[in-house]
């Protein structure tokens, strides 16, 4: 009764009494009664299972040997050790061939490992041993996406959600798809049903917020990043997205206080560094920024966003030269990046010199775009050097096209400002920097430093 040993790893002591009767668990000499039922509790401490089974393993004439490697190998893997997890359930496996679960517990560590291939071999040989089991289903979509196919892991979510329609796993992972397919709304359903069905689901509550981010309703993303990080402390994916959206809104201090919190629990986080960095420079705290990005640096040496970032703060201080040495840098390392392209473009745009050489920049980060966000930043850059052309038509054109995408771009609204004016529609221009300035009340600085003053 194999089914039924998996579930006592399942759902622990409370059904042991009932499943050693089905499944032939006894005690081996030395292992005790209650070896087995620590052994077969997931709820139990990992270390005092994996002590409690090895015992159990010390009886070679165990009818359920399969069942005791079965439980061991996910003690290991609940207490991160992947190698002696992998190495009991190849055992599991070996001992009883013919048991799905086994097959999908060797494929979850191979996800989480991030092997799609072998993770998703396993869930084939499970699916083949229990046709249309939802969470075997779902697993293999998890795989099949991991492997560059979304089509076929929204295959495996639908055929799981027919068949569980509250399956929580195929809610969230189908959600995370809709997301990158910009498909909003219909990753926010399913994060929905996700959530009714299971209240304390932070993963839920963490991709709803990221879809909210995209749709551009960043109050409700902060409040879905709120309810996660209540259910999981110490979630720092959530704090990770709560700090760069609160960023978003302009609350610097917030985005920082986040960035802190995750550099208490990692202090080599490097997203978190690179984030506190943007926010100080977002505050005008230029000497602290450059820290951050230093430290990144020094830890990453080819982190090419910290070059970009510090570069940015080098402009700020109309220090041109350093900014062009930092983005030269992130070019050598990565010749086909976008952003460093368009960054490159700009600063040589704020400078006013070598506009040939920004010409070709930002039309190569046009080339090179790939997505939405790269393509707005490429925008922006070439509505700036525009401006700086006198192709004041030109540069209207490129922050409308921009603000298409981004309606929250604070340049693009001023940059549009300075070049309508310059037309003279001195009301028009107006109307757009007192947009730009309510969505960055530094901005005036942030141009007046290059000498481009509204």
């Amino acid at each position: 009764m194999r089914v039924l040993a998996l579930a006592a790893c399942a759902l622990g002591a409370a059904v042991v009494a009932v499943l050693i009767l089905t499944s032939g668990l006894r005690p081996a000499n030395g292992a005790s009664q209650r070896d087995v039922e620590v052994c077969f509790d997931a709820n139990a401490a990992p270390a005092l299972r994996i002590v409690s089974c090895t015992d159990l393993l010390k009886d070679p004439h165990r009818q359920d040997l399969s069942d005791v490697y079965y439980c061991r190998g996910s003690a290991y893997d609940d207490s991160g050790d992947t190698e002696r997890a992998l190495a009991d359930f190849n055992e599991a496996a070996r001992l009883n061939p013919k048991d799905g679960a086994t097959y999908a517990a060797r494929g979850i560590v191979y996800l989480n490992r991030r092997e799609f291939a072998l993770a998703l071999a396993d869930f084939n040989r499970s699916l083949e041993l229990y046709p249309g089991e939802p969470s075997f289903l779902a697993n293999r979509g998890a795989a099949r996406a991991g492997l560059g196919d979304p089509d076929g892991a929204l295959a495996d979510y639908d055929e799981a959600l027919k068949r569980d329609p509250k399956n929580r796993t195929a809610l969230n992972n189908r959600a995370t798809i809709y997301t990158d397919r910009k498909e909003y709304d219909r990753a926010i359903a399913d994060l929905d049903t996700a959530i009714e069905a299971e209240p304390d689901f932070a993963e839920a509550y963490l991709n709803r917020g990221v879809a909210y981010r995209r749709k551009g309703k960043l109050d409700r993303a902060v409040a879905d990043f709120d309810m996660a990080l209540r259910l999981k402390p110490d979630f720092v994916t959530a704090l990770y997205q709560r700090s760069s959206t609160l960023r978003s809104l302009g609350e610097y201090d917030r985005a920082i206080a986040d960035a802190n919190l995750i550099l208490a629990l990692e202090p080599t986080h490097l997203g978190a560094l690179n984030l506190r960095g943007i926010a100080y420079s977002d505050k005008g705290e230029h000497a602290l920024a450059i820290a951050d990005f230093n430290e990144v640096l020094r830890l990453k040496p080819d982190f090419v966003p910290a070059y970009r970032n510090r570069a940015q703060v080098h402009r700020n201080k109309a220090d041109y030269a350093r900014a062009l040495a930092d983005l030269d840098r992130a070019a050598d390392i990565d010749p086909k990046d976008a952003w460093t392209l368009s960054a490159r473009c700009e600063v040589r745009a704020f400078e006013g010199r070598a506009l040939d050489r920004a010409e070709r920049d930002c039309e190569a980060a046009f080339t090179l775009a790939k997505t939405d966000d790269e393509r707005v930043d490429a925008l922006t850059a070439r509505a700036l050097l525009r401006l700086r052309q006198g192709r004041q038509k030109e540069a209207i054109a490129d922050c409308d096209a921009a603000l298409q995408f981004r309606l929250r771009m604070a340049d693009a609204f001023y940059v549009r400002g300075l070049a309508k004016k310059r037309l003279g529609d001195a009301s028009g221009g107006d109307a757009d920097l007192a947009t730009a300035r309510a969505r960055d009340r530094r901005i005036d600085r942030t141009y007046g430093v290059h000498g481009l003053n509204g």
